[in-house]
């Protein structure tokens, strides 16, 4: 498509159907929000005169991951994790905590209790925690700190 080429909604709303439809990792239910909202955009700038988008479904829901590690496969990340360079110290966060990795890649140092004392925990805010696993209560979570997340 040249520049000069209006977007017609026969040509672009099947382009956008197929990635609508044919993804199923849920990609597509973030794609189309986002392309609503540029066409949107272009035809407030005059750049089009149709939204194509509009008129598609939400993708149906991606399924959820079942892949697990097997205990091997864990030892051995836990080896290549040996450094004490910032990214080993997260693997092995996210391997002894089993947080997601946007909550140990959040952590401050003001969610930390009692990291001298015999029971050093994490407390993972509510708000930073994914939207199904949210509870009412102030804190989310108290994770016990094992002594090799603070070595």
């Amino acid at each position: 498509m040249s520049d000069s080429t209006p977007v017609t909604h026969s040509v672009d709303a099947e382009g956008v159907g197929w990635i609508v439809f044919d993804d199923p990792t849920g990609r597509a239910n973030v794609f189309n929000p986002t392309t609503q909202a540029a066409f949107r955009a272009f035809m407030g700038d005059g750049w089009t005169e149709i939204n194509p988008v509009i008129g598609t479904r939400k993708a149906a829901d991606p399924k959820p991951r079942d892949f697990v590690l097997r205990d091997d496969e864990i030892v051995a990340i836990w080896n290549v994790c040996e450094g004490n360079d910032d990214f080993s110290r997260i693997v092995r966060l996210l391997i002894l905590l089993g947080s997601r990795r946007q909550e140990i890649g959040g952590m401050r140092q003001s969610e930390l209790r009692d990291l001298d004392g015999p029971a050093p925990t994490w407390e993972l805010p509510a708000s930073r925690a994914k939207k199904i696993t949210r509870c009412s209560s102030k804190h989310l979570r108290k994770a016990p700190l094992p002594g090799q997340t603070l070595g």
